[in-house]
């Protein structure tokens, strides 16, 4: 029973399933067409597909529409239609595909609907900029249906960037495919033109043919492809050829290549012919791919395009050569001479747009040379093909009005499908530099000249600057400074290396030397000798870099600042995305004055510091003045001996507009015996460490109060043993700062001058600061009257107020007092006294009374004007005892003395002894 209704059930199952099937096609197949072109790029796929009839399917709608290059390339069909035959099906291919009306646009990327334009006119909003557009970029990730029969019945090919009569065209014809070979026909017609024919022609019996004709069925057809293989005995020989009219074939240039509104000035012939020989034992459809086939020919081409839009104008290409080659490999040769020029605007050519800031503006004459012939190979032994062409081929172009010109001379050229791998040659360069850069120098003009060779070895490039290379830069108008001319001069070759693919760049040894004109910067003027700049490495890829270097500035001169002494300047740098150093050393020509600073800059935080140390600054009489030294030759100081030493850091960061804003700094001041003359006053074994502190540019402090120690101070009146301490403190916007000296001590006339001190400010004077004078001695105190036969014992104290002003120093109710119990004043004139006598009587009991004059009261009193006069007046009272009658004596004195003359008179003296003490003691 089971086996009677088995055969019914399996008919009924295979029923369901065809329609099941049946069913499901438009839905599978459409599904299933739209995820293959979505994967494939294409984007807004429509598919609309209807149920399949025994002998025919029809897809009503199919859309689909990619991104090519800076274009939208679109495809509409409607009402296509597949016809089959069980015969053909079995076969693996359809009877008929039939595109009753179909559409293919290339638009602008920004819109997908263009009105329509008239022919020669560019639409308005055309792009500068075009791409070379070929069948295979059409056709690329469709699917191909294998047929015996394509019918074409309207077919619409738009191009919005052409502008010639073929814009928009129309295409009629069929394709067809059987045991006899393939045989096409296509009418072609653009808008309100004439038609045109092509014919292909493919034919198992060896000849292939291709034929593109105007309609009017012109004697000579626009492209004409000829290839035969005739068997002779036991080889097959093979000729062709290829003719092109380029004038009439410009409508369909400018649909894969826009030219421009000028076709009619599109002119040139193509010509090539070949002959060869084959196996006869090799059948046709493996000839090419057979080994043992061998080919040789010539060609020939002049073309003219008046423009190719975002490549450039006025485009010609000659070229006459010979090829030869078999299955695997093709080699050829090109006759010296020009092969190309044009005229190029780097502004409209699409893969300069990344760097035109930095290229020479305007129209650039292109020219491209073989002036010794030129070879090459092509081999396609492996995918992709490799290819090698040997030179010198030489490219030259020049802008105008001629302030631009460069060659480029390639002396071979190697790679694999359309990849450079190797290559090498040379270039020279020269002209005015680029808007772009010259506007970074803030130069009214900048001309440069390179020369140098290149390599290229698969994704590395390495390029070497030679001598002469130089640039030359004028009229330097910075904000902050200000340069007449430089002039840069290589001096040691320089090698650059480049990776393409991993970014990475690398820049070796190398030195140049630059000379500058006068510099102008922040009311100073300088100049040098010419300054070198050595490199020692640079390099980085993408994020990442550094360099490192240095520059040797000599002779340098301050030229408003006479004093300043001439300095050479050396200065080591190294930086990278993170931080910038520099070491600065400066000496100063015939003067032992070093100077080391120590700079760091953070580009990512925008925050610098440095730290530097001048000297130790070793000073004598010979060797060093203070005067011929920065920052103290406006004051009338000189050092004849001791050491200097200063230490410093400061720290600043960057501000609005690039500006520099000083955070803060320290400073250590060392003085280490210093002995020399300030103004009249002579000094020695001057001692201090002074440390200081600022916070930005609003204060200045002593971080400590400074220990000062002098051995001796002599502005006429030897002073010994000085010392001190003093801090000071200044805020802006006080011109002049607050200073606090403390246990002031000195010896004085062997005895000692002391005082508390005073906090000043000296913006508000005047400052009364008070000394206290102890155990002066007597004897040292009448010495100062060089009066001879004058002596005296005792030790004097007293109390100074002195007052201190603007430019004046004074001196009221200055007291001063005998030590208990007094002590003794002698008097002994060189002639015993008679000729005091003589004139005044009187003056014999003074001169009696002091000749051994015992004193128990000494006052005095003093007053210091701001004329520079001493007023003293003196109390003494005592009695000689060597006198019988000695009541006792009271003297009153009054004295007034100019102390510039006093002390002038004391050093000229001084000076007198000490001349006349060297002449006795001399042997």
């Amino acid at each position: 029973m089971t086996r009677r209704f088995r055969p019914p059930v399996l008919l009924l199952c295979f029923i369901l399933g065809m329609t099941l099937l049946w069913l499901s096609f438009p839905f599978v197949t459409a599904f299933s067409l739209t995820q293959w072109l979505l994967y494939r790029g294409y984007r807004d796929v429509t598919v609309h597909i209807g149920y399949p009839g025994l002998r025919s399917v029809r897809i009503f709608e199919i859309r689909f529409a990619k991104a090519l290059n800076d274009e939208q390339y679109s495809i509409h069909a409607k009402n296509c239609s597949l016809e089959w035959s069980v015969s053909s099906l079995l076969s693996g291919q359809f009877d008929r595909v039939v595109l009753p009306d179909a559409a293919v646009a290339l638009t602008s990327a920004s819109r997908r609907d263009i009105p329509a334009t008239r022919v020669g006119q560019a639409p308005a909003d055309a792009s500068a900029s075009t791409n070379i557009v070929t069948v295979n970029d059409l056709v690329e990730g469709i699917p191909t249906l294998p047929f015996v029969t394509l019918q074409m019945d309207h077919m619409t090919v738009l191009r919005e960037q052409a502008t010639g009569p073929l814009r928009e065209l129309t295409i009629e014809g069929t394709v067809q495919q059987h045991s006899e070979g393939v045989f096409a026909q296509f009418s072609v017609r653009g808008s309100g033109t004439q038609s045109y024919l092509l014919r292909v022609t493919d034919l198992t019996t060896q000849v292939m043919s291709i034929r593109l004709d105007r309609g009017d069925q012109t004697k000579t057809p626009i492209v004409y492809w000829r290839s035969e293989a005739v068997p002779r005995g036991t080889e097959t020989q093979l000729k062709g050829q290829i003719e092109i009219d380029v004038d009439q074939l410009a409508p369909f240039i400018d649909v894969a290549l826009p030219i421009g509104p000028e076709l009619r000035q599109v002119s040139g012939k193509i010509r090539a012919s070949w002959s060869g020989t084959a196996s006869s034992l090799v059948s046709v459809t493996s000839i090419w791919r057979h080994p043992d086939t061998r080919i040789q020919g010539m060609m020939q081409s002049d073309i003219h395009l008046p423009e190719i839009k975002g490549v450039g104008k006025n485009l010609a290409l000659t070229m006459t050569g010979r090829f030869s080659g078999n299955s695997t490999r093709l080699l050829w040769a090109i006759d010296a001479g020009k092969l190309g020029a044009a005229t190029v605007d780097v502004q409209y050519v699409p893969f300069l747009r990344q760097i035109q800031q930095y290229l020479p503006t305007g129209v650039h004459a292109l020219r491209i040379e073989c002036r010794q012939g030129m070879t090459g190979e092509l081999s396609w032994v492996s995918s992709p093909a490799h290819f090698l062409i040997r030179g010198p081929i030489t490219i030259s172009h020049g802008s105008r009005p001629f302030d631009w010109s460069g060659q480029v001379v390639v002396a071979d050229i190697a790679g694999i499908g359309k990849t450079i791998e190797t290559s090498s040659g040379t270039f020279n360069l020269s002209g005015r530099l680029p808007k772009a850069l010259l506007e970074a120098t803030h130069a009214r003009a900048a001309n440069m000249k390179v020369l140098g060779s290149f390599t290229i070895d698969r994704s590395r490039i390495r390029a070497s600057i030679e001598k002469p290379t130089s640039i030359t830069i004028d009229g330097i108008r910075h904000p902050r400074a200000e340069v007449d001319h430089l002039r840069v001069f290589l001096q040691r070759s320089m090698p650059i290396a480049f990776d393409v693919q991993s970014k990475e760049w690398d820049i070796g040894s190398s030195a140049v030397t630059i000379r500058l004109g006068e510099i102008r910067a922040d009311h100073l003027r300088l100049s040098s000798q010419p300054v070198r700049l050595d490199l020692k490495s640079a390099g980085g890829s993408r994020l990442s870099w550094s360099v490192t270097g240095s520059v040797a500035m000599s002779s340098v001169t301050f030229l408003d600042k006479a004093r300043v002494p001439v300095t050479d300047w050396t200065v080591h740098f190294s930086a990278d995305p993170g931080i910038m150093k520099a070491e600065f050393q400066v000496q100063a020509h015939n003067i032992p004055v070093p100077l080391t600073v120590h700079a760091q800059y953070g580009l990512s935080i925008g925050r610098g510091a440095l730290r530097g140390e001048l000297g130790p600054v070793s000073f004598d009489h010979e060797a060093v003045l203070i005067r011929t030294m920065p920052f103290f030759s406006s004051y009338p100081v000189s050092l004849t001996g001791g050491k200097l030493f200063v230490r410093f850091d400061a720290d600043w960061k960057e501000g609005p507009s690039h500006l520099i804003q000083f955070q803060g700094g320290r400073a250590e001041i060392v003085l280490q015996g210093l002995s020399g003359r300030f103004q009249e006053v002579l000094f020695h074994g001057a001692e201090t460490t002074v440390s200081m502190a600022a916070k930005g540019f609003d204060s200045l402090s002593t971080l400590r109060p400074a220990q000062v120690t002098v051995t001796s101070i002599n502005p006429g009146i030897e002073m010994t043993g000085l010392s001190m301490t003093v801090q000071a403190e200044w805020m802006s916007p006080a011109p002049l700062p607050v200073i606090e000296i403390r246990d002031v001590k000195v010896g004085l006339l062997g005895g000692t001058l002391t005082s508390q001190g005073v906090r000043a400010d000296l913006n508000h004077p005047p400052h009364t600061v008070t000394f206290l004078a102890r155990q002066l001695d007597l004897q040292q105190i009448l010495g100062l009257e060089q009066q001879r036969g004058l002596h005296g014992s005792g030790f004097i104290d007293g109390t100074v107020p002195v007052t201190v002003n603007s430019g004046s120093v004074t001196a009221r109710e200055a007291e001063f007092e005998a030590r208990p119990p007094g002590g003794v004043i002698r008097y002994e004139p060189p002639d015993g006294g008679k000729t005091v006598a003589q004139a005044n009587p009187a003056m014999k009991l003074v001169l009696q009374a002091l000749s051994n004059f015992h004193y128990n009261v000494l006052q005095v009193g003093a007053e210091y004007t701001r004329d520079k006069n001493l007023n003293i007046k003196a109390r003494l009272e005592g009695r000689n005892p060597d006198l019988k009658i000695a009541p006792p004596v009271h003297f009153n004195l009054t004295v007034q003395e100019h102390i510039p003359a006093l002390i002038k008179s004391l050093r000229i003296a001084r000076d007198i002894e000490d001349s006349v003490g060297a002449n006795v003691e001399r042997p």
